[in-house]
């Protein structure tokens, strides 16, 4: 349903959401979406935890693992490394989308159960 009310747009250039003053279209949302789509067909039906401020990456993020039929399990980037891992095992995650900037948060992690 969510893919079908995101790729079969009557006008591809009508803005989709504004991030920081920037106009995304439904086709730029479409084509970012489906490039995280296609980057978790790999991964089994699996929760996927995003973890990323609020903003356009975050809506692409969400729309793509929608749009793979996995389960989205957004996580609040305030939240520290020690509130993170009970969410992670309780949840059984093996898969987080998040940017260059949380990466290390993650590693610590990885490093923490190693």
């Amino acid at each position: 349903m969510l893919r079908n009310l995101l790729l079969n747009r009557e006008n591809w250039d009508e803005t989709a959401l504004i991030d920081d003053f920037k106009k995304i279209s439904y086709r730029d949302l479409a084509l970012k979406a489906i490039a995280v789509q296609k980057k978790l067909i790999a991964n089994q039906r699996e929760n996927i935890v995003i973890f990323l401020p609020n903003g356009g990456y975050y809506i692409e993020a969400l729309f793509g693992v929608l749009m793979a039929e996995m389960t989205a399990f957004p996580l609040n980037i305030k939240l520290t490394k020690y509130e993170i891992i009970p969410l992670l095992t309780q949840a059984s995650v093996h898969t987080v989308i998040t940017s260059e900037a949380f990466q290390p948060i993650f590693e610590d992690i990885v490093r923490d159960f190693a």
